[in-house]
């Protein structure tokens, strides 16, 4: 079965942030746990890592087609005694990684990082956290999701 151009951009999104890892040039290496949708907090055991969330839509219908702006939301922790440093090093390469092809592979129009949220939380271990907002825009067949117009 074909997927929808959303998922499709999801599914290139997901292949992509595995690829942070030192091996692949990046500092850190928070592609080994890319999670989507993870219900449970991030676990030591997953740190460095990211839980990603596609969000609320919005479509704007045009002559055949419709504008998409699709928000997604990226939660990335990591832990250790340099955790605020360690957490600014993922916001860099989330970045970098985002910046290798916008279009995820021709399917979307552009992709904008919107900002980003850092804090630190200190229990039993100190945790670095960070949110970052981005939109990816993409263009669909009215009435077409599996289209690409």
């Amino acid at each position: 079965m074909v997927d929808s151009i959303r998922q499709r951009i999801i599914s290139a999104m997901d292949t992509r942030f595995k690829t942070i890892l030192t091996t692949g040039g990046y500092v850190t290496n928070i592609g080994q746990h890319v999670f989507w949708w993870k219900s449970s907090p991030l676990q030591l055991s997953d740190l460095p890592g990211m839980n990603c969330k596609d969000r609320t839509s919005e479509k704007a219908p045009g002559c055949g087609i419709y504008e998409n702006s699709l928000p997604v939301e990226i939660e990335a922790s990591v832990s250790g005694s340099a955790s605020p440093e360690d957490i600014r090093k993922i916001l860099a390469d989330f970045e970098k990684c985002v910046g290798v092809d916008e279009t995820w592979g021709g399917l979307a129009l552009a992709t904008d990082i919107d900002g980003d949220d850092i804090s630190v939380e200190q229990n039993e271990n100190k945790i670095g956290l960070a949110r970052v907002m981005m939109t990816i825009e993409y263009r669909t067949a009215r009435f077409d999701a599996y289209t690409q117009a």
